[in-house]
């Protein structure tokens, strides 16, 4: 694990299992709190990580540069999830809800243009976009907090920050006061 780039971290609460998404090195597993890491199987799938989230039936989900990826046994094996349009396209973020719904912001790879916010209820079989004309495709989303069962914020690159009071839905931009319109990490106060 020294010798990669760490871009993410995901905890299985269920088990205690710290998992770490790299740069080029694939997904590694600890079990005894990041003392010692051994790289998950099929690697090669998620070589280049950029985001891990975790339900609560202990489903990992990867975004990569070339997709999004499930594994359900604790990542031994992948499974490729991002299949039809969304197929080889960057999953640059992932958010996943306590109701299950897994949120991803999509990017092409090359030239890099924003696809949009996507919404998956069933585990990521299949995915609805959900960004709508006030969080267009030109916005390209960095991160997501989730507040709430039906709210979420969406950072962007260059964009601001935006909220959904509906699952996706429907979005308004927030953040009067904000000196910047670069938003690249989200994160909760212990008040909320």
């Amino acid at each position: 694990l020294y010798s990669v780039s760490v871009q993410t971290f995901a905890l299985n609460s269920s088990n205690h299992d710290l998992f770490a998404g790299t740069w080029g090195g694939g997904v590694f597993r600890s079990t005894d709190n990041g003392y010692n890491w051994l790289a998950t199987g099929s690697s090669s799938n998620v070589q280049w990580t950029h985001s891990l989230v975790i339900n609560s039936s202990g489903y990992i989900f990867a975004g990569t540069l070339g997709g999004a990826f499930r594994s359900t046994n604790n990542g031994s094996s992948w499974t490729q999830i991002s299949t039809g349009s969304l197929q080889g396209k960057r999953f640059l973020t992932l958010a996943i809800k306590q109701n299950g719904y897994l949120f991803a912001s999509v990017l092409t790879v090359s030239p890099e243009t924003n696809v949009g916010v996507y919404r998956s209820t069933d585990n990521g079989a299949t995915w609805l976009q959900v960004n709508d004309s006030t969080l267009t495709t030109s916005a390209e989303v960095i991160c997501f907090l989730i507040i709430s069962d039906t709210t979420l914020l969406a950072g962007t690159y260059s964009h601001g920050l935006y909220r959904s009071n509906d699952n996706g839905g429907s979005w308004t931009k927030i953040g009067n006061g904000l000196n910047t319109d670069r938003i690249l990490s989200l994160a909760n106060s212990p008040t909320g």
